[in-house]
């Protein structure tokens, strides 16, 4: 980053605590987070301008997207979990984790980014499941990317999204490759065994069925790419938008 007293005075504000996204921010400042969406944009389809928009960005993390489209001219609702002991895993986990006190508070990224930015985006702290009109009304579009394959129940996640839905949904998350052979099957790998915290593989086919499922009229495959990100392993990504 550039070496001027206001780029350092940021770098300050934003060391020591361990960055998901990776966030641009003033006088040439970057977050150092694990992944970066920045130079992948184009692979969302993404209205570039957003002005009157009501958006609803779900499982915001450190708040990459929430930005981005409030840069664009939307405004912004972003929910998330309060805490790690929130987050959909087994339930004999959490037993574990209540035994010995794990509980990291969520949304830290989030606030120290949001201050910078001098960002007006709304947190509310809300898991997916519980999303509903009565809370939130309606969003003219509802962001949803990298969290279903974390859920137990990623079909519970879209059909509260429906319920909110205006026009569109986008859903970004990632896919099984070796799954698309059998384009006639919607097949998804389980894979909680215990040592992660990813529950699902789905194949694009499964994602397609799921959404239908959800009651979204239309589907539309946006994109197919390798998220740019610094875990050791390719993330195969999909970019459905699916239509009320």
């Amino acid at each position: 980053a550039p070496s001027s007293p206001e780029a350092q005075a940021i770098i300050d504000k934003i060391s020591g605590y361990d960055w998901y996204h990776t966030i641009q921010l003033p006088h040439g400042v970057a977050t150092p987070g694990y992944v970066d969406h920045r130079e992948q944009l184009p692979f969302y389809n993404l209205p570039k301008d957003m002005t009157g928009m009501r958006v609803l960005d779900v499982a915001t993390f450190d708040g990459f997207w929430a930005f981005e489209f409030e840069r664009r001219g939307a405004e912004l609702v972003a929910i998330d979990l309060a805490s790690t002991i929130d987050i959909d895993t087994p339930r004999n986990w959490r037993d574990v984790a209540d035994e010995k006190g794990v509980k990291l508070a969520k949304g830290e990224g989030f606030r120290i980014a949001s201050e910078i930015l001098g960002s007006k985006v709304r947190k509310e702290v809300c898991s997916v499941y519980d999303v509903n009109p009565d809370r939130f009304g309606m969003f003219d579009m509802v962001f949803c990317s990298d969290l279903l394959i974390h859920l137990r129940d990623p079909l519970h996640a879209m059909e509260s999204i429906w319920t909110v839905t205006r026009d569109r949904a986008i859903f970004a998350d990632v896919y099984h490759p070796d799954l698309e052979a059998f384009k006639d099957n919607a097949l998804v790998e389980f894979c909680q065994a215990g040592q992660t915290d990813v529950w699902w593989r789905p194949s694009t086919t499964c994602y397609k069925l799921w959404l239908h499922l959800a009651r979204f009229a239309r589907v539309e495959e946006q994109s197919r790419f390798v998220l740019e990100s610094n875990f050791r392993s390719e993330i195969p990504k999909v970019v459905f938008h699916a239509y009320r």
